[in-house]
């Protein structure tokens, strides 16, 4: 059970990670495009001036000028395209990560049935008592399944499981489970 717990530590550890770096990367995205922006007005200042150039030294320099400014747009551009691709990559493991901590969990919730199903078993009295009381139940006509004498007449719900019943037990549970935090299981 331990290891299971610690599994569903890590995987959500890896969501959040992930997490993260997609909003630096999406921060980063913005910034680069803001950026391009501002090389591509260097480009048209710098081409402007090639127009306005009256002799040769001036018209060199203008030229060095585009060059250096088209380098940088297409440098930023191939990075802002990296990232782009790094959001694209994070965004198709996101869901993936977030499968895994719903299998994890549902490996604990597993593991915790086992673990009570053994230990109502380990009281045969209490099994005992259920059986009689279901016995005598039917000599009094009570003809219904003891899945449904379980639910009537021992837990006292209406035949359909009450919803508040579950998600206070399965709250109760949780903090058995994980003590440091109520949160730790998705609905």
């Amino acid at each position: 059970m331990e290891e299971l717990i610690e599994i569903h530590r890590q995987v959500k550890q890896a969501h959040a990670k992930a997490n993260t770096e997609l909003g630096n990367l999406q921060a980063r995205e913005k910034e680069l495009k803001g950026k391009i922006s501002m090389l591509a007005s260097n480009v048209v200042m710098a081409e402007q001036l090639i127009s306005k150039a009256l002799t040769n030294e001036s018209l060199e320099k203008a030229r060095a000028g585009v060059e250096a400014a088209r380098r940088k747009e297409g440098d930023a551009k191939i990075l802002l395209s990296n990232i782009e691709r790094a959001i694209g990559v994070l965004k198709e493991t996101l869901p993936g990560l977030h499968n895994d901590i719903t299998l994890a969990e549902q490996d604990i919730w597993a593991e915790q049935h086992k673990r009570l199903i053994q230990e109502i078993k380990g009281h045969p009295d209490v099994l005992q008592l259920f059986m009689k009381a279901y016995a005598a139940s039917w000599q009094t006509g009570y003809r219904w399944e003891f899945e449904i004498y379980i639910r009537e007449k021992i837990m006292d719900v209406e035949f359909r499981v009450d919803p508040d019943i579950l998600a206070n037990l399965k709250a109760e549970m949780a903090q058995q489970i994980w003590p440091q935090s109520t949160n730790q299981v998705s609905n």
